[in-house]
């Protein structure tokens, strides 16, 4: 019943702002064809909000995302829409791209300084002419060929920046630059006052993991086999980089604990993200790691093609458990680890002993965000209906406990 209360009460909300972009017409017991209530209960999970997304005709969510305090589905017909991940209220959306055209993963970036006009030649000689900055929390997306700098409030574009390259790898801003990898193994930095590159570097092959800023440096992996560190100011100086025996091709994680890098040599590897040097002996999987690696607070997740999924001991290295049904973790939530295996069901798993407590079907959602940091899970179906899902003990959750979880 306190479900059903927080879903209707998020309806109300919805109906109060004025353009809100999602659909509320369904009733909050409507859930023919999806994963009852009742079916959640059973696993101590309860709808916390759900949303229905206005979808052009022939629209589909094509992918979804939870990073901070939005969640962002994007559409087939590459619109943005974000959506208040805590209320699940839509707030704006925008057309990133033509229809058809390659749109990389969102990235987000805190208190960035912008004026509303793009800075000259007098301005970047003497950047205290700079006028009008105001500081912005933004999303950045990019496609082949440009960057979208947005008001991550109201989507309002701060920023066009046109590549002279095609890119091939989701970008990623500290603040001041953004950086983002292209098709000919090189990767490049903008300014994002300025609107203009700063400089450019080179890996010896392609470049297809996302990169990642952290501390004033960025992290590239290449399907040279190698991953570098790199100064994000405005010499890009090489800092460290550390080889390989395969491709890095899938997304790898950098936080303040390190950078955790899976290969297609069937290992995965932690870096200490200042030295570069290695934190433990690399994990020995029995299949290429071509799938993104997942960081919890105690725990690492891998899964290798052809092979299973990994839980590893995030101090030492050592595997703590394996499943080879698992696929990803959707929420890590008072000691359980909550998985999507290969046929779409939900695994509930002991964090630390690896024991399936529960498994039940996603009956109906077939988008989900793949997390380890936020205390819900949040899932899709094509057809525009999205849902945030918790603990029945959870309490609310608001914003301030939303980063509040982020900093565990």
């Amino acid at each position: 019943m306190r479900g059903l209360v927080k879903i209707g009460l998020a309806a109300i909300t919805c109906a109060l702002l004025t353009g809100c972009g999602g659909s509320r017409t369904a009733p909050a017991d409507n859930w023919v064809d999806l994963v009852h209530p009742d079916v959640l209960a059973k696993a101590n999970l309860e709808y916390y909000w759900r949303m229905d997304v206005h979808l052009k005709p022939g629209e589909a969510i094509d992918r979804l995302y939870q990073l901070d305090e939005k969640l962002y589905c994007l559409t087939t017909q590459n619109r943005l829409i974000a959506t208040d991940a805590a209320r699940g209220v839509p707030q704006w959306s925008r057309r990133v791209a033509k229809p058809g055209r390659m749109v990389f993963r969102p990235a987000h970036a805190d208190d960035v300084f912008l004026s509303e006009k793009v800075s000259g030649v007098a301005e970047i000689l003497a950047p205290e002419k700079i006028a009008g900055s105001k500081s912005f929390n933004v999303v950045v997306i990019n496609s082949l060929s440009y960057v979208l700098v947005m008001d991550r409030a109201d989507g309002k574009v701060l920023r066009k920046i046109v590549f002279d390259f095609a890119a091939n790898t989701g970008g990623d801003c500290d603040g001041v630059n953004f950086c983002v990898g292209a098709t000919d193994g090189t990767y490049h930095a903008f300014l994002l006052q300025e609107a203009v590159p700063t400089w450019t570097r080179s890996t010896g092959d392609i470049l297809t993991a996302p990169l990642e800023c952290f501390g004033g440096r960025l992290y590239v992996g290449s399907t040279d086999g190698a991953f570098y560190a790199t100064q994000t100011g405005r010499k890009g100086s090489l800092l460290w980089n550390q080889k390989t025996d395969g491709p890095i091709t899938a997304a790898f994680c950098v936080d303040r604990r390190g950078a955790f890098v899976p290969s297609e040599d069937n290992r995965l590897y932690a870096y200490d993200a200042i030295s570069g040097r290695l934190l433990w002996d690399p994990v020995v999987c029995q299949g290429p790691l071509r799938d993104p690696v997942q960081v919890g607070e105690n725990t690492v997740f891998q899964f290798a093609r052809r092979d299973t999924f990994y839980a590893i001991d995030l101090a030492t290295g050592r595997v703590r458990w394996k499943m080879p049904a698992a696929r990803k973790v959707l929420a890590v939530m008072n000691g359980n680890v909550y998985l999507l295996d290969q046929r779409r069901n939900l695994l509930v798993v002991d964090e630390m002993l690896g024991e399936v407590e529960m498994s039940l079907p996603m009956l109906g959602y077939d988008r989900f965000v793949s997390s380890t940091g936020a205390k819900a899970i949040y899932a899709a179906t094509r057809g525009g209906t999205v849902v945030c899902i918790r603990l029945r003990s959870a309490g609310y959750l608001t914003l301030e406990k939303m980063a509040e979880e982020d900093e565990e």
